[in-house]
């Protein structure tokens, strides 16, 4: 039921593969943000792929397939839903280690779209240091669910 001024958006779509260098095995947690008008009417919110062992090929691909089915409500096109995604792959010792972070914005426009993301915020997690207690800086979004991060509301923290 609709009421006047309100919107949906429907996604249907899937995390489909990313590339790595010298990483054997990955997942993925993936979390949708979204602005305070914005409200999920069905779907999952946040969730995490299965475990994958990386292809062999130069290209080193994870490939999860994995399939995303969600949708919001709102009034207001500000904070327009992002897509957040941090890798993790199994260090030397089994330990859950952060690979990489990746952002997409949901399309604008009704339709097939495919969307490439980045490898962002990594370099803080390349550091020495967390070698040391085996437990890398993660990087965490404090505050309510927002899709204009800015940063004052991230944090990189040792877990």
């Amino acid at each position: 039921m609709s009421v006047e001024g309100q919107f949906f958006l429907a996604v249907t779509g899937s995390i489909e593969h990313a590339e790595f260098y010298d990483v054997n095995n990955a997942y993925c947690k993936y979390s949708f943000h979204f602005g305070p008008e914005w409200s999920v009417v069905a779907g999952i919110e946040e969730g995490l792929t299965q475990m994958c062992k990386c292809s062999n090929d130069p290209r080193n691909l994870a490939v999860w397939n994995f399939p995303l089915d969600i949708t919001f409500k709102s009034t207001n096109p500000h904070g327009w839903p992002q897509l957040i995604m941090s890798i993790y792959g199994l260090d030397f010792f089994g330990h859950d280690v952060i690979r990489g972070y990746g952002v997409c914005h949901l399309p604008l426009t009704a339709g097939r779209h495919e969307k490439s993301t980045y490898e962002i915020m990594l370099d803080f997690a390349n550091g020495k240091m967390w070698r040391y207690n085996s437990r890398a800086p993660t990087y965490s979004i404090k505050g309510p669910k927002s899709a204009g991060m800015s940063d004052d509301m991230c944090d990189a923290e040792n877990r």
